[in-house]
């Protein structure tokens, strides 16, 4: 039975790309890429900005990897069983840090590999154990010998170049502009794929991350699929269709709930996915597990966590302002007035998109769950906070107008909704009002919750599993 996606973008992007590989198999590594430029909300500068990017980051990338390969190129010991992705963004690290904590922990002497653009923000914020393991993917050898690495840059720039000509003239949208970001992905499969697949089958070896679908770490999956080697990614947040075509091997999943959605939804293989837990989500579960906090009816402050719906592909700007507009209807109710608003940004949110909010409305910049720890309930439309909500026994309500992609988890009572501002206000008023409703909306997500995380509290005994870890 053929996918039927909810994101029209993501279904022409995946069929298209999937024609376009039948020339060239490595194209399909270009799919998120060209998903996030071509659908993205910009305006016609933003997009003669991003093309400039483009060429500048195209040139500048090809010139940083000749230097490294030349004059200042690592070897990485070929006889090391793990190597970890890492990335500098919040979601993704939180998610990969606890399997290199604990790989570290066993000994593992596992070597973690990021882009050169990360690297230093990655110095800065990690510890000693893991930066001391830290390679860049552009410094990683290729060649020993300087002449064979000369002349295979050379033959690799050439054929991305030729690739960039090709893809010029493929029938998808805005092939011109996207074509030199195509070139970069092209120029890394010339010049290290026979590496890094000769360096995955030499023995087995397991390659993790919380991401698979950008320029370095989907370069290394994709030779992977051909080799005796294993590789995982771990999801990092809230399942939407662009999760799937995955390039890792297998796809480790939070819980049942997402398990199912991959394979009855998305349509992967069972042999794609596992059902893993979260290692994240465990460490806030153990924390409230072993320092209870009491739910809390006389909280002042009702909290909505925002999400950059203005800026992805995923969503209408239109209906994400729609569920703005009834938070800030709502804080201008009389009948509220003794109560706290605030308004917790996503991390790649920008504040001027808020500039037009109430002056009730206060901009906060404290920890997620201390936020919520001080709300009498919390409001998104379709954010993680409806998680870690549950942990802090605090009800949270999705925020989400009718006719759009927003992931609605009410079904499952780990969250309440509202599709407009009338049934927003009829559930903030009840939560108010209701001490028993109260009570209840927290039971209904707290029982939800082991729908949505498997082995809770224990996942990296799953994961040690998984990785043969002893």
């Amino acid at each position: 039975m053929e996918r039927e996606f909810t994101n029209k973008s993501w279904e022409y992007v995946v069929k298209k790309i999937d024609i376009l590989s039948k020339r060239k198999s490595y194209v399909t590594r270009f799919r998120m890429d060209y998903y996030l430029f071509v659908f993205g909300k910009a305006s016609r500068i933003d997009y003669l900005k991003g093309f400039i990017n483009n060429v500048i980051g195209f040139l500048s990338q090809i010139r940083y990897i000749f230097i490294c390969q030349l004059s200042k190129s690592k070897k990485i010991d070929p006889g090391l069983k793990y190597i970890v992705h890492l990335s500098d963004s919040n979601s993704f690290l939180k998610t990969i840090l606890p399997v290199c904590e604990m790989l570290l922990e066993h000994k593992c002497e596992p070597i973690f590999l990021c882009p050169a653009n990360h690297y230093s923000r990655l110095m800065a914020r990690l510890g000693r154990e893991t930066t001391s393991r830290l390679f860049r993917y552009e410094q990683v050898q290729i060649h020993r010998n300087k002449v064979k690495a000369f002349l295979n840059l050379l033959r690799a720039f050439a054929l991305s170049f030729l690739d960039t000509i090709w893809f010029i003239f493929q029938p998808v949208k805005r092939s011109f502009s996207t074509s030199l970001s195509f070139g970069r992905h092209s120029f890394v499969h010339h010049y290290s794929d026979r590496f890094w697949m000769k360096y995955f089958n030499t023995d087995k070896k397991i390659f993790v991350a919380a991401e698979d679908q950008y320029l370095w770490e989907v370069a290394l999956f994709d030779n992977i699929h051909v080799t005796q080697s294993l590789s995982y990614v771990f999801q990092h947040g809230k399942l939407s269709d662009a999760y799937y075509p995955t390039a890792a091997k297998q796809f480790c999943t939070y819980g049942i709930i997402d398990f199912n959605k991959m394979i009855k939804e998305f349509k992967a293989s069972p042999s794609e996915i596992l059902d893993i837990g979260s290692p994240c989500f465990d460490k806030i579960y153990n924390h409230y597990h072993d320092n209870p906090v009491t739910a809390n009816h006389e909280h002042l402050c009702i909290t909505f966590f925002a999400q950059p719906f203005y800026r992805v592909v995923a969503t209408s700007t239109a209906n994400y302002l729609s569920a703005l507009d009834w938070f800030y209807e709502l804080s201008a109710n009389k009948r509220l007035n003794n109560y706290k608003f605030i308004l917790k940004l996503h991390p790649h949110d920008l504040p001027s998109f808020y500039s037009s909010r109430p002056p009730n409305i206060e901009i906060a910049h404290d920890n997620l769950l201390s936020l919520i720890e001080k709300s009498l309930f919390t409001l998104t439309v379709d954010s993680s906070s409806i998680f870690e909500a549950t942990f802090c026994r605090v009800p949270s309500i999705q925020t989400i107008p009718p006719g759009d992609l927003f992931s609605d988890e009410s079904y499952s009572g780990i969250s309440m909704k509202a599709t407009t501002y009338s049934e927003l206000e009829k559930l903030a008023f009840r939560l108010l009002e209701d001490k028993d409703f109260y009570q209840q909306s927290i039971e209904r997500s707290k029982e939800a919750l082991h729908l949505y995380f498997s082995n809770l509290g224990h996942s990296l005994d799953n994961i040690k599993e998984l990785l043969s870890v002893n």
